[in-house]
């Protein structure tokens, strides 16, 4: 199991972990007393403060440092859990498969998001250009109770993400009113009518069809403000996997990998370890 790990890059190769102590290679070993049966150690002779030589005698808990550093499931639960996740399986279903908690998979469903979302790609590049058709729509994200909006684009924001001479596509909403006066072609489509233009080819279809999708992730008591951009990565991710066509699972883990890796002092605020020189003095002739 600790080698597919490894190969998902969800735990450090042995190569590529140094001991926070001394600056030398852990060793992943076994360890009968420990939940994983397994334990990073460091063996190395270093000689400390000018007596003789000992050994290092570091120990580093297996997952620490790891995207399931907090976990309490199972080592084995945990992959079963992403696997379901990613390919949209209800949290009822999950919580009988793994035999785990509604309350523990909902914990872990906003966990996976998190990770989708904190690693999402960003881009500051301007959208359309010269002739290039952009379709924008507006989408609510809502309960009964507390309404939330995402816009595809607004007056307010369009200079900055679309070029102008760009075909922007819309509906008859009332905020796209001026886009003509800041350089673009606007058409527009009344959806009362019909779905698309017969005249000007105007139509929002491929945009509300990523909103519906996106949509279609969420359960209704998932919709609270705090949770509306996990929800929104997880579809591009998904999205994304689909268009690049990736394994869904495997991009997962290596995004978790990304995020979560115990093999950078900064992120885990150890030291580097002793410079070469330290190292050389160090090593056992």
């Amino acid at each position: 199991m600790a080698h597919q790990l490894q190969a998902w890059n969800l735990i450090p190769k042995e190569d590529e972990y140094l001991c926070p102590n001394c600056g030398f290679d852990l060793k992943l070993n076994n360890a009968s007393d420990r939940p994983d049966g397994l334990r990073w150690n460091c063996q190395h002779k270093i000689q400390k403060y000018h007596h003789k030589e000992e050994s290092c005698n570091t120990h580093v808990e297996f997952r620490y440092g790891t995207w399931f550093a907090d976990a309490k499931l199972d080592i084995f639960q945990t992959p079963g859990f992403v696997n379901l996740w990613v390919e949209n399986a209800p949290i009822c279903l999950i919580s009988h498969q793994l035999d785990i908690s509604l309350h523990t998979c909902c914990n872990w469903s906003s966990f996976c998001r998190e990770v989708v979302q904190y690693t999402m790609p960003t881009f500051n590049e301007k959208l359309g250009g010269e002739n290039i058709i952009v379709e924008i729509d507006e989408s609510n994200y809502h309960t009964f109770a507390d309404p939330h909006w995402r816009c595809g684009y607004t007056t307010t924001n369009i200079e900055e993400w679309i070029h102008p001479g760009s075909i922007v596509m819309s509906d008859f909403w009332s905020a796209y009113n001026t886009l003509n006066r800041h350089g673009y072609q606007h058409l527009r489509v009344k959806h009362r009518l019909q779905f698309k233009d017969h005249e000007t080819g105007a139509c929002t279809n491929h945009i509300e069809a990523h909103w519906r999708a996106s949509k279609a992730i969420i359960t209704s008591g998932g919709r609270r403000k705090s949770q509306i951009a996990g929800h929104l990565a997880k579809y591009l991710f998904l999205y994304r996997c689909e268009a690049l066509k990736l394994n869904r699972t495997i991009e997962f883990y290596r995004l978790a990998g990304q995020l979560y890796d115990p093999t950078k002092p900064t992120q885990l605020n150890l030291r580097v370890g002793p410079t070469e020189e330290e190292r050389n003095e160090m090593m056992l002739e």
